[in-house]
């Protein structure tokens, strides 16, 4: 099976699916593929006052 046969077998899948949760799984990767890169740079250090800041956001964007 060639790309195009994949292609139109999950084209409707894509239709179907409202553009809300497209925008989040588009959101997911691009999270995850910083987060990968970020892991791959050899001299990344994140300090813990940074660390602990971050987690207090997203603490306070969830409430």
């Amino acid at each position: 099976v060639g790309t195009e046969g994949l292609v139109l077998r999950t084209a409707p899948l894509i239709k179907k699916a409202p553009i809300a949760q497209q925008q989040v799984s588009r959101n997911r990767q691009n999270a995850r593929r910083h987060f990968e890169a970020r892991q791959s740079e050899p001299m990344v250090s994140m300090d813990s006052m940074k660390i602990q800041r971050i987690c207090w956001v997203n603490k306070k964007m969830r409430r």
